[in-house]
């Protein structure tokens, strides 16, 4: 599991505690944090696919010049 993956299984717990609080009847906060760790998340991700999708493109750019 990278961190990308640790941290999206930390908010996704997050998101379950907070909704068996309610469930209990208390009245939890909201971990507003969650909204900005997926973000990060979905950002890294994208990132990375960029990043493969760029060396894709110069492994076949100097295959394609031989």
């Amino acid at each position: 599991m990278n961190e990308i993956e640790r941290l999206r299984a930390m908010a996704r717990e997050a998101i379950v505690e907070y909704y068996r609080e309610m469930q209990a009847g208390r009245n939890p906060s909201y971990p507003r944090w969650v909204n900005d760790a997926l973000e990060v998340c979905k950002k890294a991700e994208i990132g990375r696919q960029f990043s493969y999708l760029h060396e894709l493109r110069v492994q076949t750019k100097r295959l394609t010049q031989r």
